[in-house]
């Protein structure tokens, strides 16, 4: 199998993620691909230096999380049966990667799945939704309810723990997933990431896209990785916050159609101008501003 991790900026965080998924690949054939996006904090030395098996792409600009991606995907062995996108700024627990390559290797239906995903302070990170809708976007609320059932999604780390078997769902976090390299291949066309996504929705549109061809797409509680969350965004947070809206309206357009890709455009950009309209402080009108911008070509 090959993990791709894409990093920019986050030296520390990007060497225990490669720590994680070297002491759990034992019995397993990983390939390491590691593409740095021009990282001004010695992350590409780093790695030459401590993990000299790794493949590094040492980008002279910044190629972004997707093409960072379909950049590791078209240089990575073609042989592996599954790739790993797994964040440089997530770790995984020992033996996720073992568990869920096992449990994609029990189940050949599924073209991907990810593990229980924890915040650096133990508690639970949500990484799994049902697919969005007009009424959910408008609330700003994901339906994390597993598909199948009408029971209430489980809220703290201890209750996904005790699920007794994985669940299905429509998509879950590129953060950490593991994605069958067949189903990539022979059905979505060799397109790992939709180049269109520069960041944000680029996992829910793999998994529409992985759906749509036949396959399932599971949360795999046996399996357990951290993730810091947002730290390459956190760099830049005005632009990446109008690229979650353009991401937004792009799944939409993708997926919906272009009719309903507007009507979500005008609801969230009527909620951004009331919230930018209302009184409250600077960098609250700030972000709605550039929400605005984003819907609306800015």
């Amino acid at each position: 199998m090959a993990a791709l991790v894409i990093n920019w900026n986050t030296r520390d965080l990007l060497a225990e993620c490669l720590e994680s998924l070297a002491a759990d690949s034992d019995g397993l054939r990983v390939q390491m691909v590691v593409v740095d996006n021009a990282s001004g904090d010695g992350s590409a030395a780093m790695v030459r230096e401590r993990f000299p098996r790794a493949l590094l792409l040492a980008n002279a600009d910044n190629a972004g999380f997707v093409r960072g991606n379909n950049q590791a995907y078209a240089a990575c062995d073609p042989r592996a049966r599954y790739v790993l996108l797994l964040n440089s700024d997530a770790a995984l627990h020992p033996g996720a990667l073992r568990t869920l390559v096992g449990w994609m290797d029990a189940h050949p239906a599924v073209g991907a799945c990810g593990p229980l995903t924890l915040n650096p302070d133990g508690t639970l990170q949500p990484t799994w939704s049902r697919f969005p809708t007009f009424w959910a976007e408008m609330r700003g609320a994901h339906d994390r309810r597993f598909l199948g059932t009408r029971r209430a999604p489980p809220r703290v780390a201890s209750a996904v723990r005790a699920l007794p078997a994985a669940q299905a769902t429509d998509w879950v976090g590129g953060s950490c997933l593991l994605a069958r390299r067949s189903a990539i291949d022979g059905d979505l066309g060799g397109t790992l990431l939709d180049p269109a996504f520069l960041m944000y929705s680029e996992e829910t549109d793999l998994c529409f896209r992985l759906k749509r061809a036949g396959w399932a797409v599971y949360l795999v509680p046996q399996a357990e990785a951290v993730h810091h969350g947002g730290q390459s965004s956190r760099q830049m947070p005005l632009a990446a916050l109008a690229l979650l809206y353009r991401s937004k309206i792009l799944l939409f357009r993708r997926h919906y159609g272009p009719a309903r890709a507007l009507q979500l455009q005008m609801g969230l950009a009527l909620l951004a101008g009331l919230k930018w309209l209302s009184p409250g402080p600077g960098e609250r009108r700030r972000r709605q501003r550039a929400v605005l911008d984003a819907l609306w070509g800015g």
